[in-house]
């Protein structure tokens, strides 16, 4: 069927003659006349020349180029999206400035670009292309399974470097919405703290919010505090998984109905004389033994949630340092600050942690 409805010869004829020819020959006219119809309405509302007479060649022509536009479209927004990316608490990440001029000159190049697209236009459209593949991250870190994230981390520190890589998997990244998309009244839930928008004339909503942050944020860094000590704040959210924070973050979600199964806490570098010890109290199981440095605590997979939880500091070096942590309750909210081994959260309520925020200073 295909080198019959290719060959040069049945090209010149009109594309309504060969449709004839076709009718005649099947055993189902019926059907396929159903199909003719609907297939003329599609190539009409597609271009207004189509007509009776229109040839086969003059079709495939038509659709061939059609869908180059389509796939030029898709990878030139593909790169606009990579250009409008921007660090949360950065803006303008530094690292990324060398490869956007990059791919401002590529997208140039797509611009011009007429007929079929190149390899490298082309990946970018299939999702092969190193730009496409760190948007998939930005955009679907929470969703992707820890073998994904692992062989992207891998791609994406190979091609892009460290730094670029480790604020992919913190979830620092989002893609600057155009300012008409920024001026909504629709709630969106952030990944992490909610961001509002500056007033505006008119606004009848003053909580209107950035849209949502994705990602999974994975290594403790040194803040512009110069008291913080990096911590790495691991947490494991239902229906997500294991994800990594670093201190002062917050680490969860808000308002998902997500809750923390687990956590661990641990210092970036290690301090002679200071351990971090930590417990969680668990729905179903209740207080489960102190664990320190890194330890998890918790469960995974058995649905049940951390209700609340408890740190403190030990050894020599202990005096020397202020350890202060706060939850994210379900149907509660933030709840206050506690420190020296105070229980955070709840017990017997079924509320869920939904997320927290843990703060090492040296005093």
């Amino acid at each position: 069927m295909m080198s019959w409805l290719e060959s040069s010869a049945v090209s010149a004829v009109s594309f309504s003659t060969v449709i004839a020819t076709a009718l005649v020959m099947t055993l189902d006219s019926a059907a396929l006349l159903d199909q003719f119809n609907a297939l003329c309405t599609q190539l009409a509302a597609l271009s207004p020349t189509i007509a009776e007479t229109t040839t086969l060649a003059e079709v495939r022509t038509l659709l061939t180029t059609s869908s180059q536009h389509g796939d030029k479209a898709a990878a030139l927004a593909v790169l606009d999206q990579f250009l409008a990316l921007q660090h949360e608490d950065q803006g303008e990440f530094a690292p990324l400035k060398d490869y956007k001029e990059q791919v401002r000159v590529f997208r140039k190049e797509v611009e011009t670009m007429n007929g079929a697209l190149s390899k490298d236009a082309q990946s970018l459209v299939n999702g092969q292309h190193p730009v496409a593949q760190l948007l998939q991250a930005v955009k679907a870190g929470e969703t992707l399974s820890d073998a994904q994230w692992s062989n992207l981390q891998t791609l994406l520190t190979k091609v892009f470097g460290a730094p670029i890589a480790v604020a992919v998997s913190r979830g620092k990244f989002v893609i600057a919405p155009k300012a008409s998309e920024r001026e909504t009244d629709e709630d969106v839930f952030l990944w992490g703290d909610r961001v509002p928008l500056p007033e505006r004339a008119g606004k009848t909503k003053a909580d209107a919010e950035l849209p949502i942050v994705f990602g999974a944020k994975s290594v403790g860094i040194q803040t512009t505090d110069p008291k913080l000590v990096p911590l790495r704040v691991g947490v494991h959210i239902q229906n997500v998984g294991d994800r990594q924070f670093g201190a002062g973050e917050f680490a969860g979600t808000r308002g998902q109905s997500l809750g923390i199964e687990g956590l661990s806490v641990a210092l970036v570098s290690p301090i002679a004389g200071l351990t971090i010890e930590y417990m969680a109290h668990v729905a179903g199981k209740g207080d489960l033994a102190w664990v320190s440095n890194g330890q998890y605590a918790g469960t995974r997979g058995e649905g049940r949630a951390v209700e609340g939880f408890a740190m403190r500091l030990s050894g020599t070096e202990a005096t020397h340092y202020e350890l202060t942590y706060s939850a994210h309750v379900q149907n509660v909210g933030d709840v206050p600050q506690q420190s020296s081994g105070n229980y955070c959260g709840t017990r017997g309520r079924g509320l869920k942690v939904e997320g927290l925020t843990v703060y090492l200073r040296k005093k």
